[in-house]
């Protein structure tokens, strides 16, 4: 599977936001990955969210 990148910067644009509630333990892990690459929590969860949909795989259940 493609490994997911995220590059640090100072600045990152946002064109708009949606609330979407994730677990605590997910937020708390976030942060940490805010304060290591100094991007947005929005630009951080806009990349999990985009590569999750271009790497999804959908199956029948049973």
């Amino acid at each position: 599977m493609k490994e997911l990148i995220l590059t640090k910067t100072s600045n990152s644009a946002v064109n708009g936001t949606k609330p979407v509630f994730i677990d605590i333990e997910l937020h708390k892990q976030i942060k940490e990955l805010k304060e290591e690459t100094g991007l947005p929590i929005t630009t951080i969860v806009n990349t999990f969210l985009r590569y999750g949909i271009d790497n999804v795989e959908i199956k029948d259940g049973e």
